[in-house]
C-alpha cells in the first residue's frame, strides 16, 4: 500500500515538472492562447447580454474586440511620445540627477574607495585582470519584449473574437463531453459561475485601476508636477501588475521629481502620494469592492508572480493573479481540488 502511494506521488511530481516544462517551452504557443481564454471569459457575460437584447453575436464580439484594440492603441499613442522624449533625454536627466544627489553619491563613493583600500591591503599587490561582458541595454531589452509580447497579443485578440463570435456554442460543446446529464448540469453551472467570477475580477479590476490612474494624476497635478496625465496612465498600466508595479511606478515617479523639482526634500512628495494612492487601493479598496469570494492570500499571489515571470517574463507577471482566480475558480467546483481552494483563500 506505502508503495502504490509512493509511485502515485512520484507520478505527480513528474506530471507537474512536465507541465512546467511545457509551458516554459511552448510559451509562445500557449500565451495567445492564454490571453484569448481570459478574454473570453471576461467578455462571455457581455456578450450574453448583448444577445439578450437582440444583438447579433459576431457583432457584438466584432465591437468588444475593436474597443480593446483601439484602447490599446491611444493609450500607446499617448505614452508613444513621452516615453521617446524621456529615452532621447536619458543622458541630460541622469546627469541632472548625479547633480542634485551629489553629496549623496560622493558619501557613498567615499564608503566605496575605504571597502576598496581594505579590500586590496587583504588581498596583497596580485595584478587583477576584470573582464566586462557587454550587455544589451534595459530599455532595447524592454522595447523587444514589448514588441513580441505586442504581436502575441494581438493573435490571441484575434482568436478570442473567434471564440467570441461562436456564442453558446463552446459552452454546450464543453458541457456535452460530461457522461450524465446530472454531470452536465453541474458543468454548466460550474462554467457560468466561473465566468461570472472572472468577468466580475477584470472588469471590476480595470475600474478601480482607471481610478487609481485619475486620482494620481488629479493629486500629481494639485502638486505641481508636470505631464501629471502620463504618470496616470502609468498608474493604470503598472497596477496590473501586483507589488511590483507600484513599487517600479513610484521608482520612475521618484527620478522624474528630482530632475523637475528643485527641493530635493519637496521631490519625494510625488512618489510618496503615488505609493499612498496604491497602497490605499491594494489594501483597503479592492479587497472590499471585490469580496470574501475572491480574494486570495497574499503568499499564494506572491509566487504566482514569481513562478509566472520566470515562465514568461513581462506577460507572465500581467497574467500570474487572472490565471490564478482562475484555477481558484475551477478549484472551488471540483471536489478533488478543494484542498488547494482553502489553501489560496484567506478564510
Amino acid at each position: 500500500m506505502n508503495d502504490l502511494r509512493s509511485i502515485k506521488r512520484s507520478l505527480i511530481c513528474i506530471v507537474v515538472l512536465l507541465c512546467i516544462a511545457t509551458l516554459y517551452l511552448a510559451r509562445d504557443m500557449l500565451l495567445p492562447i492564454a490571453i484569448a481564454t481570459l478574454v473570453y471569459l471576461t467578455l462571455q457575460p457581455v456578450i450574453r447580454v448583448a444577445a439578450r437584447l437582440g444583438l447579433p453575436i459576431p457583432l457584438a464580439a466584432g465591437g468588444l474586440i475593436f474597443g480593446i484594440v483601439i484602447t490599446m492603441v491611444v493609450g500607446g499613442y499617448l505614452l508613444s511620445a513621452p516615453v521617446s522624449e524621456f529615452i532621447a533625454e536619458a543622458p541630460e536627466i541622469s546627469a541632472a540627477l548625479k547633480g542634485k544627489l551629489q553629496d549623496l553619491t560622493q558619501s557613498l563613493a567615499r564608503v566605496q574607495e575605504a571597502t576598496s583600500a581594505v579590500e586590496d591591503l587583504a588581498e596583497g599587490t596580485s595584478e587583477t585582470i576584470s573582464v566586462s561582458v557587454e550587455q544589451p541595454s534595459f530599455i532595447a531589452f524592454a522595447a523587444s519584449g514589448l514588441a513580441n509580447f505586442s504581436s502575441l497579443a494581438m493573435v490571441g485578440l484575434v482568436l478570442a473574437l473567434f471564440m467570441l463570435a461562436t456564442g453558446p456554442t463552446l459552452l454546450q460543446k464543453v458541457v456535452s463531453l460530461a457522461s450524465s446529464e446530472q454531470d452536465k448540469a453541474r458543468v454548466r453551472a460550474a462554467a457560468l459561475d466561473i465566468e461570472a467570477q472572472i468577468s466580475r475580477y477584470f472588469l471590476t479590476i480595470t475600474l478601480i485601476n482607471a481610478g487609481l490612474g485619475i486620482v494620481v494624476a488629479a493629486g500629481l497635478h494639485v502638486i505641481g508636477l508636470g505631464n501629471a496625465y502620463i504618470w496616470g496612465l502609468i498608474a493604470f498600466s503598472f497596477n496590473f501588475l501586483p507589488f511590483i508595479g507600484a513599487l517600479v511606478g513610484a521608482g520612475l515617479l521618484a527620478i522624474y521629481s528630482i530632475v523637475e523639482f528643485d527641493s530635493l526634500a519637496f521631490a519625494f512628495l510625488p512618489p510618496a502620494y503615488y505609493l499612498f494612492c496604491t497602497s490605499l487601493e491594494g489594501q483597503f479598496i479592492t479587497p472590499t469592492v471585490l469580496g470574501k469570494n475572491l480574494e486570495i492570500n497574499t503568499v499564494a499571489v506572491c509566487l504566482a508572480v514569481i513562478l509566472w515571470t520566470w515562465l514568461w517574463g513581462l506577460p507572465g507577471a500581467l497574467m500570474a493573479v487572472p490565471l490564478l482566480v482562475i484555477f481558484k475558480s475551477v478549484a472551488d467546483h471540483v471536489p478533488s481540488l478543494n484542498g488547494c481552494s482553502t489553501l489560496l483563500g484567506t478564510r
